[in-house]
């Protein structure tokens, strides 16, 4: 993963040179967030701003955000020095264009057009074909957004989810939107996000983000089977089906991951299985140990592991690079630095 690394900062030093950007944070922001950028292009165009005005409005609420309080409270309490920050009357302007802008249909939303343009700086930055590592490694993560569906407005007006696809997250029990992030496995830096919509499911949204990300390869038809070699998804046990999985495959893409339970895996667990189910039950209370089988999916063989901890629990991972084996299947993080004897 160092080796990842270092290529990563490597190619984006490079392509930053090749793009006339100073080759530091500053400069990284600048073309990502300064004035001349596509990202403040879209909200000073949409919302009628100047970039100072933007700028003390994106200040005011990452303020507020710092603290965890509406900044309202924060402009009304003494002990707060707000000098220089957006007044009320202001930002809630800039609230109400912002729950205005695409209404009706005549454009865009603008966290649409904003998502556009900063995946289309990363893009251009992290993989066009000069600025793009040879193997690299995609980590993606869907993060949670928590929403108050309840809300007059939310049920007075249809329109006003902005064609976000509400959600009901399962592990914090709380309604809300989902956003898809893609970044680099090893330095974290941003390669595409989106925003689920209406009428889209994970696997929907997965695919799409591939298709912008490498829309120079997927206009041409007979570079579709070969688009995503040397590419490995790295994706948790939420994003996973069949569907997906030979999406990635047929177009050259190598696959790993978690796994949660499904019927056509070779390992399962804490699961009553009727007589024609052919998986292997394992008992998660017994002593630690690999279980490794192989399954086919298409025209590929996926490896398929199953890590029992010895101590209650059972993971299930996978990946298609079981020829090479380039990829190890588990990353042990030890806990307890006297588990290493296990090792």
């Amino acid at each position: 993963m160092m080796n990842q690394l270092v290529a990563e900062y490597d190619a984006l030093e490079n392509r930053l040179e090749e793009l006339g950007v100073d080759r530091n944070v500053l400069g990284l922001f600048q073309h990502l967030f300064g004035e001349k950028s596509r990202f403040a292009q879209v909200m000073m165009r949409g919302l009628e701003l100047d970039y100072s005005e933007l700028c003390t409005f994106m200040a005011t609420f990452y303020r507020g955000a710092q603290f965890g309080l509406p900044v309202k409270r924060l402009e009304e309490d003494d002990e707060v020095i707000f000098d220089g920050y957006m007044k009320e009357n202001a930002r809630n302007r800039i609230w109400n264009k912002i729950a205005s802008v695409g209404q009706g249909g005549g454009q865009q939303y603008l966290w649409q057009q904003l998502q556009t343009a900063l995946n289309e700086d990363c893009r251009d930055l992290f993989l066009s074909g000069k600025g793009r590592v040879p193997r690299i490694r995609m980590a993606w993560d869907d993060d949670k957004l928590h929403f108050q569906f309840s809300t007059a407005a939310v049920r007075s007006n249809s329109d006003y989810l902005c064609g976000l696809s509400p959600q009901q997250h399962v592990k914090s029990n709380c309604k809300g939107f989902t956003l898809d992030t893609c970044a680099t496995a090893a330095a974290g830096f941003l390669y595409c996000v989106s925003a689920i919509r209406q009428g889209m499911s994970n696997t929907d949204n997965y695919i799409e983000m591939i298709k912008f990300m490498f829309s120079y390869l997927f206009s041409n038809s007979t570079l579709k089977t070969t688009a995503l070699f040397g590419i490995i998804f790295c994706s948790d046990r939420g994003y996973w089906n069949p569907s997906l999985i030979l999406a990635l495959l047929s177009f050259g893409g190598t696959v790993f991951g978690t796994l949660k339970r499904m019927p056509w895996l070779p390992y399962t667990y804490d699961q009553n299985l009727s007589a024609r189910d052919m998986r292997d039950k394992i008992d998660k209370n017994k002593g630690r140990s690999l279980f490794t089988a192989f399954s086919r999916m298409g025209k590929s063989l996926l490896k398929v592991l199953a890590w029992r901890s010895g101590t209650g629990a059972v993971s299930l991972a996978m990946t298609s690079d079981c020829k090479m084996n380039e990829v190890p299947e588990f990353d042990f993080n030890l806990m307890n630095s006297g588990d290493s004897k296990w090792y």
